[in-house]
C-alpha cells in the first residue's frame, strides 16, 4: 500500500519540478482523449464509477489494495498496472506543456 502512495508522490514531485505547481488533477492528466485512446472509458470519472472501488476522496483512493487496482487497470485499459498508466499520462501531459 505504501508503495503506491510513494510512487504517486514521486510522480507529483516530478510534475512540481516541471511546472512549479502541485495542483495537477486527475482530469488534467487523464484527459478524455487519453481515456478514449487507452481505456474502455470516456473519462476518468466513468472509470472509477464503473470500478468496484468506493472512491469519494484521495484517502479512499490511497486505500485501494494495489493488486486489485492493478488487476482492474490490466483488464480495462491498455496498461498492465496503475504505475504504467500514470507514467504514460504524465508523459503525454508534459508534451502539452511545451
Amino acid at each position: 500500500m505504501e508503495e503506491k502512495s510513494d510512487n504517486f508522490e514521486k510522480v507529483i514531485n516530478k510534475i512540481d519540478k516541471l511546472q512549479g505547481n502541485s495542483e495537477i488533477r486527475f482530469k488534467d492528466l487523464f484527459t478524455n482523449n487519453f481515456m478514449n485512446k487507452y481505456t474502455d472509458f470516456n473519462n476518468i470519472n466513468q472509470m472509477f464509477r464503473e470500478s468496484e472501488f468506493e472512491i469519494h476522496n484521495g484517502e479512499e483512493f490511497d486505500n485501494i489494495p494495489e493488486e486489485e487496482l492493478n488487476n482492474f487497470i490490466d483488464k480495462t485499459t491498455d496498461f498492465s498496472n496503475w504505475d504504467e498508466m500514470i507514467e504514460r499520462a504524465i508523459t503525454e501531459w508534459i508534451k502539452t506543456q511545451r
